[in-house]
C-alpha cells in the first residue's frame, strides 16, 4: 500500500495489513502490547527507527491521534498513528517505509511518499507562489474565456511587451477610458523626464484646437510656473532696504561682490580702522600689550582656580586669623576648631612638626597625657607607644604575685589579674613565658 503526505505533516494515521506468516490469511486480535509486536519506520537514506506502540485513549477508532497509537480495524487491517518525526520535512527525504513483525505473523510494508504540495488545498495545492484565491476572484489569477484574450483588456498582444509576469512596456494604446488614469492609479514619480521619450510631445501630438482647450491652458500655465520657479528676483522689502544706485556696486551672479562707493552710513554704523593708517593710529603700544596679554600663553595658569563666592562663604576662618602672601595663605594664626579626621598622617609633610614648630607648652601637654588602668587581656605585639608605657607603669606600680610556676600582675584593684606569665626553673635555667591575659 502507498500513501502521499505533505512534508512536515503531523498527527497522521495509516492502515497496516497483518497476515499469518504460514498461509497469508488475515490476522485478527492483535493488540498494541501483543507479544513480539515490533513496528518500525525508515526514512530515505536514514537508519531504522523503532515505533513505541501505545493504546488509544478509549480505545475506539474515533479517538484522536496519539503517537504510536495502535488499534484493530478488522479483517487483518489495523490503525497506526505515525510519529511526527517520520514525516518531518528535510531536504532530499521524499519517502518513508513502515514495516515490522509480530510473532508468527507478517506486517506488510507501507510506502509513504513525501511531497511539497498539499493535496488538501483545493485552491493552490499549498504552492505559496500562487495567489491564495480562486481564479478570476479578487487576488486570483486571470483566466481567458473560450480561448479569447483577457476579457477586460483591449490591447492585442503585439502592442505590449511582457517580461516575466510583468507588462514591461506598452507600445500602442488606441484610447483610454475616461478617468482610466488617475493620480491614485499611478505610482509616485512614475512620469518623469526619463520616462518620456525624446520628441514624444511636439506640435504634431496636439489637436489643431489644442490652444483653445483647458488642457493647453494648463500646460502653458505649467511652463510659465517653471520659468518663475527658476527666477529669483528681489522682494519689495529687499528693494526698499537698499539705497545704493546700481553704479555703486558690482553684482556677480545673485551676490553683491563689491561696494565701490558709499556716500553716508547710518548713525552708529561708521567703521573705524578701514585702512592701514587708521589702524596704526588706534593700535597703540599700550593697546597692543593688552591684546598680547590675552594670548593663551600669557594668561595666568591659575586663573581657573579662583575661588567662587560660594567657596569663600563656606570658609570659617576670619581674615584676621590668616596671612596672605601673593595668592597663597602663608600662615594661619588662630583656628577655633577642626572637623574630625581633617588632619591625618598623609596630610602632614615629613618633618613638618619639629621642636621649633611646637609652642613652648605643646611638649608639656603631650607629656601630661594621663595613664589609664588597662583592660584585662593579652598585650598586643603592635601596641601603641602610650599603651606600651602604660603596661610598664602598671607592672612597676601594681600588686604582683609570684608562685613557683606563675607571675601575675594585678589591675589597680589588687585582685583582678591584668596579665600573667608562666615561669619555670630546672636549677640551671630560669624561664618566663610571654604575658597573656590575666583571666
Amino acid at each position: 500500500m502507498n500513501y502521499i503526505f505533505k512534508k512536515g505533516a503531523t498527527s497522521q494515521s495509516i492502515e497496516l495489513y497483518i497476515v499469518d506468516s504460514t498461509d497469508g490469511t488475515p490476522e485478527t486480535g492483535v493488540l498494541w502490547n501483543t507479544a513480539g509486536i515490533d513496528l518500525k519506520y525508515r526514512r530515505k537514506d536514514a537508519a531504522v527507527v523503532p515505533i513505541t506502540e501505545a493504546a488509544l485513549t478509549t480505545p475506539v477508532l474515533t479517538d484522536t491521534w496519539e503517537t504510536g497509537g495502535f488499534l484493530e480495524i478488522g479483517n487483518g487491517v489495523y490503525r497506526l498513528d505515525l510519529p511526527n518525526a517520520a514525516l518531518a520535512s528535510a531536504a532530499g527525504i521524499d519517502r518513508v517505509v513502515v514495516f515490522g513483525t509480530v510473532t508468527g505473523m507478517v506486517v506488510l510494508p507501507v510506502t509513504i511518499h513525501l511531497v511539497a504540495i498539499d493535496l488538501d488545498d483545493t485552491v493552490r495545492a499549498g504552492l505559496t507562489a500562487l495567489p491564495n484565491a480562486v481564479p478570476q476572484a479578487a487576488g486570483g489569477i486571470v483566466t481567458s474565456t473560450a480561448g479569447a484574450e483577457f476579457d477586460s483588456r483591449t490591447l492585442p498582444s503585439a502592442d505590449y511587451v511582457v517580461v516575466g509576469d510583468t507588462i514591461a512596456a506598452v507600445t500602442s494604446v488606441t484610447s483610454v477610458a475616461a478617468n482610466g488614469i488617475t493620480a491614485t492609479s499611478m505610482a509616485a514619480d512614475s512620469i518623469n523626464a526619463a520616462s518620456i521619450k525624446a520628441g514624444a510631445i511636439d506640435n504634431a501630438t496636439f489637436a489643431a484646437d489644442v490652444g483653445s482647450t483647458a488642457h493647453a491652458t494648463n500646460i502653458i500655465s505649467l511652463a510659465a510656473r517653471k520659468g518663475l520657479d527658476d527666477y529669483d528676483p528681489p522682494t519689495n522689502t529687499e528693494f526698499n532696504l537698499r539705497s545704493l544706485p546700481s553704479a555703486d556696486y558690482v553684482v556677480v551672479g545673485d551676490t553683491i561682490a563689491g561696494v565701490t562707493l558709499v556716500a553716508t552710513c547710518t548713525t552708529n554704523t561708521d567703521m573705524v580702522g578701514t585702512n592701514g593708517a587708521a589702524l596704526a593710529a588706534s593700535y597703540t603700544a599700550t593697546r597692543a600689550g593688552y591684546l598680547d596679554e590675552l594670548a593663551a600663553a600669557n594668561l595666568p595658569t591659575d586663573i581657573a582656580d579662583i575661588p567662587t563666592v560660594a567657596e569663600f562663604e563656606a570658609r570659617t576662618i576670619v581674615s584676621a586669623d590668616y596671612v596672605v602672601v601673593g595668592d597663597t595663605i602663608a600662615a594661619v594664626t588662630v583656628v577655633n576648631g577642626l572637623a574630625a579626621n581633617v588632619i591625618t598622617a598623609a596630610a602632614i609633610a615629613t618633618d613638618a612638626i619639629d621642636a621649633d614648630a611646637l609652642a613652648a607648652d605643646a611638649i608639656t601637654e603631650i607629656w601630661a597625657k594621663a595613664m589609664t588602668d588597662l583592660a584585662q587581656g593579652a598585650p598586643s605585639a603592635t601596641a601603641s607607644v602610650l599603651t606600651a608605657i602604660n603596661y610598664l607603669y602598671e607592672a612597676w606600680r601594681n600588686k604582683t604575685t609570684t608562685t613557683a610556676t606563675l607571675i601575675t600582675v594585678m589591675k589597680d584593684d589588687g585582685t583582678t589579674g591584668l596579665v600573667k606569665s608562666t615561669i619555670s626553673d630546672d636549677a640551671t635555667t630560669f624561664s618566663k613565658a610571654e604575658f597573656i591575659s590575666g583571666a
